[in-house]
């Protein structure tokens, strides 16, 4: 981050920050090679895995992010530094969306999931396991951007939308999805309504 008056960094790294960052990558690649040889080598089964999975994704992780958010001084909070955390991942999103629909030859229905598959992707980072160890170990004054939920709450839920449209122009068949909408309007009551199938899908996850 520079001062456009003098360029000069406003934020330097902290003292120690080379050998801490080593510390930090040591560990994380250490953790992740761990894992890579016991589900290897066998030593933990399926059902653990399965098991673990559960508790990370339900119970450690909501926690972990609550506690970070619970805990942030949002007086502190610089919103030109978020504004660029956004930025580069938005810009990433929109251009591998158009990129899908400009120069992909698959059908419509397959487009849509394709540039929802593809703009998750390039959006999820890793922030927490990976970034959060870096950041701290360099510039610890960041870490807490790392806990705003930016990718569930704004591009999983795009991206989603964007795998539900392709799925229901897939189930449309020789219609298109505005077609569909359309025809839905006219439909009898005891039909569910295309639009609200989506919007019931997309909500539900289905």
């Amino acid at each position: 981050f520079f001062s456009i008056q003098t360029m000069e960094p406003l934020m330097t790294p902290g003292p120690g920050a080379i050998e801490g960052l080593a510390l930090a990558l040591g560990k994380t690649l250490g953790v992740v090679a761990i894992g890579y040889v016991m589900g290897s080598a066998g030593f933990c089964d399926p059902a653990a895995g399965k098991g673990l999975n559960q508790f990370l994704s339900w119970v450690a992780f909501p926690a972990f992010v609550f506690h970070g958010l619970a805990t942030m001084d949002l007086s502190r909070l610089s919103w030109s530094v978020y504004s660029a955390i956004l930025v580069s991942k938005i810009v990433p999103m929109v251009a591998m969306i158009a990129i899908v629909f400009c120069f992909s030859s698959a059908c419509m229905s397959d487009r849509w999931k394709m540039a929802g598959i593809l703009g998750m992707f390039v959006t999820m980072t890793n922030d927490v396991a990976i970034g959060l160890p870096i950041v701290q170990a360099v510039y610890p004054e960041f870490t807490s951007y790392l806990y705003l939920p930016q990718q569930h709450v704004l591009f999983n839920p795009v991206a989603l939308i964007f795998l539900e449209v392709g799925a229901t122009c897939e189930s449309a068949g020789a219609g298109t999805l505005i077609e569909q909408l359309e025809d839905s309007s006219t439909t009898p009551r005891r039909v569910t309504p295309t639009w609200v199938k989506l919007l019931r899908n997309i909500l539900t996850n289905h």
